[in-house]
């Protein structure tokens, strides 16, 4: 059984440059946190020098367990084992990357979620930016994977370990990239000392881009709404305003951003309130639907439940490789009165 300092390690959740993180438990108490280790790879070692590493990390278990707000990662101990630092956190077993189905190659199709789901975590995303940024924090690497889910379903902002505070200077080899590949704005490759908060706001928006569409935007990106249909003109411009590859044409906080998307939500909720009403002098007619033809189905219909092994899942299920049904009921509806549909399918 392997222990850091106090703590037993259950297993590793995920390395990166710095070091490791792991889920481990508190003795006595039996409380699991997550627990990252600095134990950076040795090519980081030789480009920043271990004295600096150290002071980046101390300064990342400072800054988190300095802030405060209900979307943002709480920080509970710090020390030191076997000579190296390492400092515990809530532990959180799903992330928004997890969720959308993204990978390590990053540029492959992921699951588009639905508008409202969507907006709920941009939401939190950005208020809890819009408290770092109030402290002067920008923190350079949101992307989907550092964006934590809570069994209540609210977000926690992780992983302080590129962030900067407004007008520091990082110190380290200029060819050093800073932050991840499609999520970092461009002027946080070219120059990741000279950034603003504006290259979060970047990021925000290359991660509702991705869960809107499935996928992320290229070079002239096309329009959302051909992609979802849920989407119009105005959300268009409002996401390619967050991703503009100029930092002077996005919004200027998150405050802002999150000030337009409350209008796009409550637009959203009257279209869905127009969506779902059922119309008395309607043309369609529900009642004819008997003779719509019905998709195949790709797996016998059930009503007992089957215990699939997980390589099978995706044949008996019918699903495919993001575990989403290859096709679906066609639904026969029937009018049975003023204020009743009868769904006849079997």
């Amino acid at each position: 059984m392997r222990t850091i300092d106090k703590y037993r390690v259950c297993g590793l959740l995920g390395r990166g440059g710095m070091g490791k993180v792991f889920k481990v438990e508190l003795p006595v108490i039996g409380k699991i946190v997550a627990l990252k280790l600095l134990d950076p790879v040795p090519l980081l070692l030789d480009l920043i020098g271990p004295e600096k590493i150290r002071t980046l990390f101390m300064t990342e278990a400072e800054t988190i367990a300095n802030l405060r707000h209900p979307h943002i990662i709480d920080v509970w101990d710090f020390g030191e084992a076997a000579g190296k630092l390492f400092y515990t956190m809530d532990y959180y077993c799903s992330n928004l990357g997890s969720i959308i189905g993204e990978t390590y190659q990053t540029e492959t199709e992921s699951r588009i979620l639905k508008t409202d789901k969507v907006i709920h975590y941009i939401r939190q995303t950005l208020e809890g930016l819009a408290c770092l940024h109030h402290t002067g924090i920008i923190h350079r690497d949101i992307k989907p994977f550092n964006i934590l889910i809570t069994e209540q379903d609210t977000v926690k902002i992780c992983d302080f370990g590129l962030h900067k505070l407004r007008g520091e200077l990082f110190g380290g080899p200029p060819n050093l990239k800073v932050g991840s590949p499609w999520y970092a704005a461009p002027e946080q490759e070219e120059a990741p000392d000279g950034v603003n908060f504006s290259a979060d706001i970047y990021s925000v928006g290359i991660m509702l881009y991705r869960m809107l569409t499935g996928r992320l935007p290229r070079e002239n990106p096309d329009t959302p709404s051909r992609h979802n249909p849920d989407m119009d003109e105005k959300w268009d411009a409002f996401i390619l305003k967050s991703i503009a590859p100029q930092s002077s044409r996005r919004f200027t906080s998150a405050t802002e951003m999150l000030a337009v998307l409350e209008n796009l939500d409550s637009d959203w909720q009257k279209k869905k309130e127009r969506m779902c009403t059922l119309e008395r002098d309607q043309n369609i007619n529900l009642a004819n639907t008997d003779s719509c033809e019905e998709k195949p189905q790709t797996s016998a219909r059930r009503k007992d439940c089957i215990k699939v092994a997980l390589k099978k899942a995706m044949t008996t299920f019918g699903l495919d490789h993001l575990w989403r049904p290859l096709c679906f009921t066609k639904n026969k509806f029937k009018i049975r009165s003023a204020d009743m549909v009868q769904d006849l399918s079997s």
